[in-house]
């Protein structure tokens, strides 16, 4: 590895003779700028994401990059324009929701100024970086110009370092009305890490058997009643936690941690209130959603197990989830379910597999729904060790709902 590294430095060294580096007063390419530290954004940004992460919002919509997909474009209804300057494979990774991708360094300049930095002098990788800079400065404003309009612009980068300070300064010194944010990236990261992993909030879970709607319950409350605070976890990690769960959110299941951590934290986040958070309804969940895991503070709270149990007949149970796994669902879909049921082989009998493939093929969904949930779901239901606050009828979900209001409204008053 190092052997590669210093060829490819050796190699990357000759190709600065054809460079014309610029000398390089950092204190001018840095030069002081106006910045807001993350206490000081939060209820801006409060205010921002309000309009971007609306509850089953695809992935893609919680951060934008102009130089990627077609239709991609900065939060509307904002006053605000984040702007994050890292390069394309660190937007991809993991962005602050809302953010537009206006990398100062592509993925290839950022490796080549690192490897200088580390292996050369900081005096050549700030030459470096300001060529690469400079050579793309003029079409890379009037980007920013024309992207912005006249809003504020907020700009970070990793932790509000050199890329976020010199970009800062020049969109200021062009005339734009910029700010550095302060810590960046990684400042946002700490605050997710705070109210996911250190001080989480408390939990009401909705327990039950599969089938039982409990998301569905949820998902009510979201819209008829927004006063009521939620936590969707699986709709942040878009799965429903089960063999066949990404099938319930078209298959956009999200596969980053970070991610996962950064959707959770914005439905977190519209209730933030002095750095605390009220009690959330939630669903009870194990310590896994599809390939991404609950985060320890959260988790925390699930396993004390205050929960109100929902409960339905085997009929209702079989024709929900037919309605959310089946009717009206395109080819691809069915397809993919079929696939999955094959996944079930580790825990029945061959012949019951086979016959469930059968019954798929045939059409036969009541059937082959009410089998999966009793030979499987059923079995494998890990049941809550202890009692219910109470347990609530789910036949009629505007009935559950209320019914779960009442609960949760009677259970809050007595934890003031």
């Amino acid at each position: 590895m190092a052997q590669n590294q210093q060829s490819e430095l050796s190699q990357l060294i000759k190709k600065l003779k054809n460079f014309e580096l610029p000398e390089v007063d950092i204190t001018e390419l840095c030069s002081p700028s106006p910045s807001v530290n993350w206490t000081e954004f939060l209820p801006e940004f409060k205010g921002f994401i309000s309009g971007t992460t609306a509850l089953g919002a695809p992935l893609s919509d919680t951060a934008q990059n102009p130089h990627g997909s077609a239709g991609s474009s900065p939060v509307k209804n904002s006053n605000i324009f984040l702007i994050d300057v890292r390069s394309e494979s660190e937007f991809k990774e993991n962005a602050i929701p809302g953010a537009v991708n206006f990398p100062i360094f592509n993925d290839k300049e950022r490796h080549n100024v690192g490897l200088l930095f580390k292996q050369q002098s900081e005096e050549l990788a700030e030459q470096v970086g300001a060529y690469y800079a400079f050579q793309k400065k003029g079409k890379y404003i009037s980007q920013i110009r024309e992207a912005a309009g006249d809003k504020k612009i907020i700009v970070h980068c990793w932790r509000g370092g050199y890329r976020s300070q010199a970009v800062t300064a020049l969109l200021n010194r062009s005339g734009m009305s910029a700010y550095r944010l302060e810590g960046g990236h990684k400042g946002f990261r700490r605050m997710v890490h705070k109210y996911l992993y250190d001080t989480p909030p408390k939990l009401i879970s909705l327990s039950g058997e599969t089938g039982t709607g409990k998301s569905e319950v949820l998902e009510a409350i979201i819209e008829h009643h927004p006063e009521i605070p939620v936590l969707h976890l699986e709709e942040a990690a878009r799965h429903a936690s089960s063999v066949f769960g990404a099938a319930r959110f078209g298959w956009q299941e999200v596969t980053s941690q970070p991610v996962f951590e950064t959707r959770i934290f914005i439905q977190l986040l519209p209730w933030l209130e002095d750095e605390k958070l009220p009690i959330f309804l939630t669903e009870k969940e194990s310590s896994q959603i599809g390939k991404v895991l609950i985060p320890n503070g959260i988790l925390t709270e699930l396993k004390k197990e205050k929960h109100i149990r929902l409960v339905s007949t085997l009929t209702t149970r079989v024709n929900r989830l037919k309605k959310e796994y089946i009717n009206d669902k395109k080819d691809e879909t069915l397809v993919n379910l079929r696939h999955r049921i094959s996944f079930l082989k580790r825990f029945i009998s061959s012949e019951e597999l086979e016959q469930y493939l059968a019954l798929f093929d045939q059409n036969e969904w009541h059937t082959l729904l009410e089998k999966i949930l009793v030979n499987y779901y059923d079995k494998v239901y890990k049941k809550c060790v202890r009692e219910p606050i109470a347990e609530v009828s789910h036949e009629v979900t505007s009935e559950a709902m209320e019914a779960v209001i009442i609960l949760y409204k009677k259970q809050t008053s007595l934890e003031r």
